[in-house]
């Protein structure tokens, strides 16, 4: 008996041993798994500072950061039989994987689209200037974009427009199919912003918007369509149909984060190309008087003297200014004036109000303030109203957002010059137009103030602007010596309609500058006040996708698609400025002269998707951050784990199926 009760404590105290034992085993598992978690971290943490590092010297030079293996591709942090168990070696051959062997390593990756099917890793980072800015676009231009996406019965209006109501800083309804504050509070029991976004997951706030539209079906963002989003399987995650097609959604092409200093790229405020004297070189700036010629200064003197005042910098490029004061790009600009206006309108339904059921009703003159099809070309009118808003932020910053509603302008500051030495071409050819029109009546022919003949329908060369007399100083239509209107001279003379106009612009002065040249001048001069030093929301034609590039009002699909394949060609230092358009071939001068103030071919926000993983367990940590860049110091804008969306990319063997792959070159 008391052998019995001898084995049988000896079994519970077996089994208590063998609990504790199998306890501490967990335990001990548990917190190397914990420890295994945190390294993977700092190796992510290592990868953001190595970003950073690099940003500080060379961000103007995409070729190092935006596909950068070298820098960025299975970069050793710890390995054993590194001096000190450092890593940090790029070297080729501690990439490589040694068997048996631990090792920290970190990957910055992203991804590139060649074909439907088929996705390219590049290591490197993502540009935020490469996307639009969803607190400063324009209705027009989110329309574009929108329209992109496969948004099923779901006008792109409606989507359009409920974001404008939610950034706007009323409670007026852009359109019936918007929201605002009594449609949020009577279902969702939350008011509308009326504010900018702070960040694009915002819009999930946002009538209509949800996680379809802003990510689609890729629910690890790595581009490719992976099994477990092609299955269709009704209520499963993530939403998909099965159609074997991925549908990357529209997170990945906007943003709130893109702005950027009026600056040189050597960090020298840009001078305004319409308010230097340029008569005069000593006065120039000195890295204007280095590395301008004297035929572009000249030039640009004689088109002040002319009276011309420049619209965007992008004019210089094939230029004629002639001696009225008008320019051969005039025409370009009413079209492109026009094209704004027509998207950026919002429709008024036939027989309807502008409110609806929900709406309470909204006037037209509300419209008007929520209209982004403004067809003003000077866009400095809508100066950071951001600061007004008592938000704490940054009076100076715009990465803070503005509702900025007449956003159908261009960041053009040429109507805003404080340049008094000679009335602006525009002034004088109102002038002109009204004189034009008063002896047109005398002569039986009348014109309208669009430069329209009423007489044969014909129009104006220059779409619209009086033209000045030659030679002589004297406006067209004034009277002569001989005591007659000099266009009625002309008239009597036999001239045909249209002729006289012709003779009124004079001799044109032809710009000289050269692809060299045109670089210098998109570096240094800018047509925004010297007040106005920081630009939000333009588009980086280096980086942008078709999809971003073809929201840009006047661009077309065709010269979109140029424009991507163009810059493949070419290498960093060729991308310095956004002269390459043109070079290349990708736009023709008119068109790039009109879009100027809408593009830029530099970032100073950077979206970093760092992975920290090990060769020899499965663990890793993603980590996803904006690193804004204010000169050499580095800010993070943006930080998010994202490790519960899965690894995403192949890092460890750079190749998970031939459609999702790395490519070296």
């Amino acid at each position: 008996m008391i052998l019995l009760v001898v084995l049988a404590i000896i079994a519970v105290l077996a089994l208590i041993a063998a609990s504790f034992a199998y306890r501490m085993e967990g335990e001990r598992l548990g917190i190397e798994a914990l420890g295994d978690l945190q390294q993977a971290r700092l190796a992510g943490e290592s990868a953001m500072e190595r970003v950073k590092h690099l940003l500080r010297d060379d961000r103007t030079n995409m070729d190092l950061w935006y596909d950068n293996p070298e820098a960025f591709r299975r970069v050793p942090v710890w390995m054993p039989d590194s001096e000190g168990g450092l890593g940090g070696d790029e070297s080729p051959t501690r990439k490589e994987v040694v068997p048996g062997q631990p090792a920290w390593r970190y990957s910055v990756v992203a991804y590139e689209v060649v074909a439907e099917d088929k996705v390219v890793i590049r290591y490197g980072l993502t540009d935020e200037a490469g996307k639009l800015n969803i607190n400063f676009a324009s209705r027009g231009e989110l329309l574009r974009l929108v329209k992109s996406a496969d948004l099923k019965e779901l006008p792109a209006e409606a989507l359009v427009d409920a974001l404008i109501d939610w950034r706007d800083r009323d409670d007026d309804f852009n359109s019936p199919a918007g929201a605002e504050s009594p449609w949020y509070m009577s279902r969702l029991g939350y008011r509308a912003k009326n504010r900018p976004f702070d960040s694009v997951e915002e819009l999930l706030m946002v009538r209509y918007w949800d996680g379809r539209f802003l990510f689609g079906e890729d629910a690890n963002r790595n581009g490719y369509l992976d099994e477990n989003e092609d299955d269709g399987d009704e209520g499963a995650f993530p939403d998909d149909n099965g159609d074997n097609k991925l549908d990357r959604g529209l997170a990945r092409l906007l943003t709130t984060y893109s702005w950027d200093w009026d600056f040189a790229n050597d960090n020298k405020p840009r001078s305004n190309i319409n308010q230097l004297s340029w008569n005069d070189r000593e006065k120039l700036p000195k890295q204007l008087q280095d590395e301008l010629s004297e035929e572009t200064i000249g030039f640009l003197a004689e088109a002040k003297k002319r009276g011309f005042k420049f619209r965007s910098v992008g004019e210089l490029w094939g230029l004629q200014v002639f001696e009225d004061g008008s320019s051969n790009y005039d025409e370009a600009w009413e079209a492109y004036k026009q094209q704004v206006t027509e998207e950026n309108e919002i429709p008024k339904p036939a027989g309807e109000d502008q409110g609806g059921e929900d709406q309470g009703g909204q006037d037209q003159g509300d419209q008007d303030q929520n209209n982004q099809g403004d067809d003003r070309v000077d866009g400095q009118d809508r100066q950071n109203d951001q600061d007004q808003d008592n938000t704490g932020g940054d009076r100076t910053n715009p990465s803070n957002g503005s509702d900025r509603r007449n956003t159908g302008e261009t960041d053009d500051d040429s109507n805003r010059d404080d340049d008094e030495e000679q009335p602006s071409a525009r002034e004088k050819n109102d002038q002109r137009r009204r004189q034009s029109v008063r002896d047109e009546n005398n002569t039986g022919s009348v014109r309208d103030g669009r430069g329209n003949r009423g007489d044969n329908g014909r129009r104006d060369s220059q779409a619209g602007r009086g033209r000045q007399g030659t030679g002589d100083g004297r406006q067209s239509g004034t009277t002569g010596s001989s005591g007659r209107s000099s266009q009625a001279g002309r008239t009597d003379q036999g001239s045909q309609p249209g002729e006289d106009d012709e003779a009124r612009k004079g001799e044109p002065v032809i710009s000289p500058v050269t692809p060299e040249q045109m670089n210098v001048v998109l570096d240094r001069l800018t047509v925004r006040s010297p007040q106005q030093i920081q630009v939000p929301g333009r588009i980086n034609v280096n980086t942008a996708p078709f999809e971003v590039l073809r929201s840009i009002i006047g661009i077309t699909d065709e010269e979109a698609k140029r424009i991507v394949e163009a810059r493949k060609s070419l290498a960093g230092p060729d991308k310095m400025t956004t002269a390459w358009l043109v070079t290349s071939g990708a736009l023709a001068p008119e068109k790039y002269a009109v879009i100027a103030n809408k593009i830029t071919a530099r970032s100073i926000q950077f979206t970093a998707d760092v992975i920290g993983f090990a060769d020899h367990v499965g663990t890793f940590r993603r980590l996803q951050a904006v690193i804004e860049m204010r000169g050499h110091m580095a800010q993070i804008r943006y930080y998010r784990d994202i490790s519960s969306l899965g690894i995403g990319f192949p890092v460890k063997d750079d190749e998970r199926t031939e459609g999702l792959s790395y490519q070296p070159q």
